[in-house]
This record gives C-alpha cells, structure tokens and sequence, in this order.
C-alpha cells in the first residue's frame, strides 16, 4: 500500500498538530522541550523525509525548527479569553457579589473581593495550554527553557503576553466596578494585567520544578474560619492591594489596603 502524500504546507501543518496533541499529553510540566519530532512524525503519517525537508530549510537543526514553528503555531491560536470559562468557583463569587446590591457594605465586598483572588489563585494554577490563555502564554513561556534564545521564539513570547494580557483587561475592569474600585495613580489595567498574569506565570514556572507548593491556613474566613491559601494568591492579593483604592464617586468599595485588619 503506498504512503499517503503530502504537500510541504499539508507537511507541516500535520506535524504540527500532532506536536499540539503530544504537547496537550505531557502538560506544561514537559513543555515544548519534550515534543519529539519523530514521534510527530509517527503520529501524522507524515514521511520522515518529507519532515526534514520541511523543518530542515533553516539555519536550525530539525528538532529546534519543529519546536519554532509549534511556538508560534500555539501563540498565533491560543484560545480566547472568556469570563465564562473561568473557574466555576470565581463565578459564584461573582453572581454572590451581584445578589448582595445595594446591601453591601465595605467589609462584605473587601471579603468578596478577597476571596474572588484567593478562589482565582487557585484555578490559575491548574491552567492548560489547552483552555486558558494564561496556559498557552505559559506553554510558550516554559518552552525558552529548552531553547537556545531565537529571534522568532522571542517574538512570539512577547505576542503571547501581549494578547493574554489584554484578554485579561475586559475582566478586570468589569471586577473594579463590581466592587466598587479604581486604578490608584500612575496604575494602568496594562499595568495591572501585566503585574498579575507575571505573578502567575512564575509560580506555574515554580511549580514545574517544586510541584508540592506549601499552602497557609489563614482567618479568612466570614466567620473567621481557616481557608487554604497558596503562595500565589497571597502575591496577588499583595498586588490588587497596591493597584487600587475605593472609587469616591461610588457609594460603597471595598477596602484592598486592608486585607487582614
């Protein structure tokens, strides 16, 4: 039976979704550096000589051109950043925000609001490339650890925060106004995107190489109870803290300066 044909681009392509598919297997834990070309080979069907002419045009040896191009193919498609694909816990937060109205007070929505964070921390942490753009920046991110610094790999590292980044700006605008708060001086939601999704990339980056990360028991709690805490929602309260201040022209805020008085 003879082999199925394909054109250079058919060539490519197919090898580059069977290295998304592998990379989907190994998780962010293995990054770009564990995508082996020929087992994308073996996945797609695609001839091995076929493959080395396609990822053996370039001043790169095979292997380095077929992650290249599986950066930028993840960069250039990661999905789309949604509220409602975030965590289900988040949203509960939120929908109890809305339900609270006109009733809330200071100390109810700066609880609210600590918890949005502690609740998000935690879902941010178990990101995939697959679902979330903070997984797709992440994905690309941790795969310069497995390259020698490129140009191209450079740029699409930059594109990938540059887009989840301001995926990210929608969100939090929309919470500021749940709760009642603006941006303090000199702070601008790139700013402020930029400060998180960072906070977040480095604990994922951590966590590939300490998986067990401690977590706190603080007094967070409505009634004062203990509530899991990670390291990185304790970071990200430290950065909404500094990044806003009640908003005088609403009638109620929360407080973010004073999370634990």
């Amino acid at each position: 039976m003879s082999k199925r044909k394909f054109t250079k681009d058919q060539a490519k392509n197919a090898l580059v979704e069977a290295g998304r598919e592998i990379l989907a297997e190994v998780g962010l834990s293995g990054g770009v550096g564990r995508v082996a070309l020929t087992e994308a080979i073996n996945r797609s069907g695609v001839p091995r000589p076929s493959a080395y002419r396609v990822f053996g045009e370039t001043d790169l040896d095979p292997q380095r051109a077929f992650h290249e191009q599986l950066i930028v193919d993840i960069t250039e498609s990661g999905p789309a950043f949604d509220v409602a694909s975030l965590a289900e816990s988040v949203c509960g937060v939120l929908d109890e925000v809305k339900q609270v109205g006109v009733e809330a007070t200071p100390e109810a929505l700066t609880w609210y609001l600590r918890d949005l964070v502690r609740v998000a921390a935690t879902g941010a942490q178990a990101a995939t490339f697959t679902e979330t753009p903070i997984g797709a920046y992440m994905s690309v991110l941790a795969s310069t650890l497995d390259e020698v610094r490129n140009d191209r790999v450079e740029a699409a590292v930059r594109q990938a925060e540059e887009v989840t980044v301001n995926a990210l700006i929608p969100f939090l605008r929309e919470v500021l106004t749940s709760f009642g708060l603006r941006l303090r001086d000199g702070w601008t939601f790139i700013d402020l995107g930029s400060a998180l999704i960072s906070a977040i990339l480095g604990a994922l980056l951590t966590a590939r190489v300490t998986p067990a990360a401690p977590e706190f028991q603080l007094t967070t709690g409505k009634d004062d109870e203990p509530q899991a805490w990670t390291l990185l929602g304790i970071t990200l309260l430290g950065i909404v803290g500094q990044a806003t201040a009640p908003d005088p022209r609403m009638v109620v805020s929360a407080q973010p300066s004073r999370w634990f008085i």
